[in-house]
């Protein structure tokens, strides 16, 4: 890469590659196929120091577009918006893949105990209030990577090219990236259901992703606590009693088939933690079956 514009190649199966070149800014509206395979190729040429007459076919040649848009709302009514359909950024670090697979999974349990009666249909209102912020900050970091990574001034790709790609490229910034762009660090703390928690709390705090851990079942059998959640709710506690009368108390207000008692095999914390089948943590508090039995009532019939 020279200070030009930024030109990106990937080695696909079959001896196929794929070219990529950020357009010039004085590039025409509309453009034919012809002109945008002679365009790529002659930078690619340029570039690479590669003749042309060594590619031998173009299969696919287009111009694309990054469009940016946000709904106003997630819900009327009836009708629910998640995915492409709520927002639209710019593919990079596959973030819009990332969000719709999240907004899914945090609408899908909602839906279930709201189909099964076990909740009003206000919950479904959470779903946008924690959802919604969230696109709203990968519509905008994606917007600024783009920025940065595609600029039209001189100056502002040789920034690029000798500032900030060195820095992304410190093992560092890279989990930092990784940490952003799988959406694994996300949290709904300050959300509707995940209001402050005490300043004494040390580890994750309900809102937050609950991190992967080796739990024991009561019935003795052992499992890693996302392989055990699949859709369920899951209680975790240190001690299996006190995990027995907490999923006693979520089962009676969720059913008995969507909870599971966990026990964490490594030494946890002493407080009680009611996961969520997205793998957010709902409830935490010190050993209470009657104050997970309260949070439960109001977050699913709220007054």
């Amino acid at each position: 890469m020279d200070a030009g514009h930024m030109l990106s190649v990937t080695a696909l199966p079959d001896d196929t590659w794929r070219v990529f070149t950020e357009p010039p800014p004085d590039l025409p509206d509309q453009l034919s196929e012809n002109e945008i395979s002679d365009r790529v190729l002659s930078e690619f040429s340029r570039r690479s120091g590669v003749s042309l007459d060594t590619v031998t076919d173009i299969r696919w040649a287009s111009e694309f577009r990054i469009h940016r848009r946000l709904a106003d709302a997630y819900r009327r009514g009836r009708i629910l918006l998640a995915g492409d359909a709520a927002h639209l950024q710019s593919p990079t670090g596959g973030q819009g893949q990332n969000t719709g697979l999240g907004d899914a999974e945090n609408l899908a349990w909602k839906l279930v105990l709201v189909a099964r009666g076990r909740a009003e249909q206000r919950l479904l209102d959470t779903y946008e209030g924690e959802r919604r912020p969230l696109a709203r900050k990968v519509l905008r970091a994606t917007s600024t990577a783009v920025d940065i990574m595609l600029p039209h001034d001189p100056w502002k790709r040789l920034l690029r090219d000798k500032v900030v790609l060195p820095v992304v490229r410190l093992p560092a910034v890279q989990r930092r990236l990784w940490l952003a762009a799988s959406q694994l660090g996300i949290s709904y703390r300050g959300g509707p259901l995940a209001p402050a928690s005490p300043r004494w709390m040390r580890g994750p705090r309900p809102g937050d992703r609950m991190p992967d851990l080796a739990c024991r079942r009561l019935d003795g059998g052992q499992t890693t606590l996302h392989a055990a959640i699949s859709g369920r709710w899951v209680v975790l506690a240190g001690d299996q009693h006190d995990a027995a009368r907490h999923a006693e108390a979520a089962a009676a207000q969720l059913g008995a088939d969507l909870v599971l008692a966990l026990t964490p095999i490594e030494p946890h914390s002493h407080d009680v933690v009611l996961i969520r089948p997205d793998g957010h943590i709902g409830w935490r508090d010190h050993p209470a079956p009657d104050k997970l039995t309260a949070w439960l009532t109001q977050v699913l019939r709220p007054a």
